[in-house]
């Protein structure tokens, strides 16, 4: 678990592989196995680790979630939507047999069958990311956007959340979707330092920098400007993170270097004499 909150998920792989057949029939090391898996988009594993479907609930969800992503990454849309109903009924079914639950455990299963939900949106609208056709690619993602918004529960304990946070965030990857993906990732993080969690906030900023120092995806000939803009909304975030983390001279010179940026264009943008509003005296209300 301190691997995975550190985001050490390649490790957490590596680690993991050292295992005998015996240490992976356990049901609380293929629980964490499955979680590590999706995290880290790893689709292929040991036959020992998919030989026999986990006991505990929280084992069959962490598989069925991995069979389900797994089945998306190759184009099965059928098999994802299937394994997602199968585990939805699998948690309805944990829910009615245990009765008056704790509110932690109630929570925690209200969280998980959000998070079927949006795998199953995704599936829905997958022929449309893979298709590739612009217009269809950004209908479909406004459409995907909305139905996870109506879905977004931002005051609640980030723990709580971030399974869901980090699935969205798994799906964006795996359609390309590299500016919404962003957004989340920026998002993830303030979620995270508002709540304490400035480990998971540094952790979505640092993914952010990886994006950015990659090649051009397949929806995009170049960078978007949300990653590799000097002055976007994350390098304001990771000022803010630095800032609670202690490291004030950072975060300070991060707010610098982005009035830098920004102050050029703000100034030729009210110099520009042809549309200067210099130009005309009554103009000039609106910038004061």
């Amino acid at each position: 678990k301190a691997l995975r909150q550190l985001g050490c998920l390649h490790l957490l792989k590596s680690y993991s592989k050292a295992f005998g057949e015996e240490e992976f029939a356990s049901p609380e090391l293929k629980e964490v196995q499955f979680e590590a898996a999706w995290r880290a988009g790893q689709w292929n594993l040991p036959t020992a680790l998919t030989r026999a479907q986990g006991t505990s609930s929280a084992a069959a969800f962490n598989q069925s979630l991995h069979s389900a992503l797994s089945a998306l990454d190759r184009n099965d849309v059928g098999c994802a939507v299937q394994e997602t109903n199968r585990s939805r009924a699998h948690l309805l079914r944990n829910a009615i047999r245990g009765g008056a639950e704790s509110s932690d455990a109630m929570n925690i299963t209200i969280m998980r069958m959000r998070m079927l939900d949006d795998v199953s949106d995704a599936a829905k609208l997958w022929r449309y990311f893979c298709a590739g056709g612009l217009a269809n690619l950004e209908a479909a993602m406004q459409s995907l956007r909305d139905l996870w918004s109506s879905r977004n529960v931002d005051n609640a304990p980030f723990r709580l959340i971030e399974p869901s946070l980090a699935l969205q965030g798994i799906i964006l990857n795996m359609a390309g979707l590299e500016e919404q993906h962003t957004q989340l990732l920026t998002r993830t993080s303030i979620l995270a330092r508002k709540d304490g969690h400035t480990t998971e906030g540094v952790q979505a900023i640092r993914t952010i920098r990886m994006m950015a120092q990659r090649g051009s995806t397949a929806h995009d000939t170049q960078r978007p400007d949300l990653i590799i803009s000097k002055t976007s909304p994350w390098r304001v975030e990771e000022a803010k993170l630095l800032w609670a983390q202690g490291k004030s001279e950072s975060a300070i010179a991060i707010v610098n270097s982005i009035v830098r940026q920004m102050k050029p264009n703000s100034l030729m943008r009210q110099l520009d004499t042809t549309k200067s509003p210099l130009a005309d005296p009554k103009s000039t209300a609106h910038y004061y």
